[in-house]
């Protein structure tokens, strides 16, 4: 699974449309960090192994209008913090993610490739 956390708040899936607008307002000021939970089971051996991998997402200031046009979108009240990076009208607001992508959207591949290499250990 997977939170975003933004100022030492775990956010969830917004629950109103002010809700999510004041997630994506926050994000300009202070960058959200998402974590997801990975975890892998080697069904012959019954050996299971988890880990965390986090991403952060800087981004630069997002004009109100596209706020709202992103608010308008279901994709934003059905994601974790209302942050849909992949989001074509979002990217032009993207500085940069440290971690990757992957990450971003739930299931980093480094952190669930070494994963899989211990459960095969």
């Amino acid at each position: 699974d997977q939170v975003v956390v933004h100022e030492g708040r775990v956010l969830e899936k917004p629950e109103s449309e002010d809700e999510a607008r004041s997630f994506i307002t926050g994000y300009t000021k202070v960058p959200p960090s998402t974590l997801s939970a990975i975890i892998v089971t080697n069904v012959s051996t019954g050996k299971r192994v988890c880990g965390i991998d986090k991403a952060t997402v800087v981004f630069k200031e997002i004009p109100a209008d596209v706020i709202e046009l992103l608010i308008k979108d279901e994709a934003t009240m059905f994601c974790c913090g209302g942050l849909v990076v992949e989001e074509p009208k979002v990217q032009p607001y993207i500085e940069r993610i440290e971690g990757g992508m992957d990450s971003v959207m739930g299931l980093g591949k480094a952190v669930t490739r070494d994963l899989l290499t211990q459960a095969l250990e």
